[in-house]
């Protein structure tokens, strides 16, 4: 067998660190008590050079917890991605109105909250 490229490896990696990490906060989330004190969450990419338009695109993307556009760009959306979201707790959520869908779509095969789905398995 040929050696693994190493930049492969640390994107699997990488990638992979991501999902768990995210899998915990979304379990973390979906805690009632949580999802009462803090019932909404906001998109935020990194915004530098290196971030994804569709990913730029959707920072700043503020809906409630169980909105179905999480089911679709809950973090990562894509190899490598760093981005995140915030909690917004119930006393800063008065004044929110959830955002619209913005119309872009996570890279291929990223297309699912796969935070959701392994907690799941």
């Amino acid at each position: 067998l040929a050696p693994t490229n190493p930049f492969h490896i640390e994107t699997v990696m990488r990638t992979n660190l991501q999902q768990a990490y995210m899998a915990g906060r979304w379990d973390a989330l979906s805690d009632p008590f949580v999802s009462d004190v803090f019932p909404y969450l906001q998109y935020i990419a990194v915004m530098d050079a290196n971030t994804r338009p569709s990913h730029a695109a959707m920072d700043g993307f503020t809906a409630p917890r169980d909105d179905p556009e999480w089911d679709t760009w809950y973090p990562p959306n894509g190899y490598n991605c760093r981005c995140d979201v915030f909690e917004i707790d119930k006393w800063e959520a008065k004044g929110i109105t959830p955002d619209s869908p913005r119309g872009v779509m996570p890279d291929p095969g990223f297309e699912f909250n796969a935070a959701a789905n392994w907690i799941n398995i």
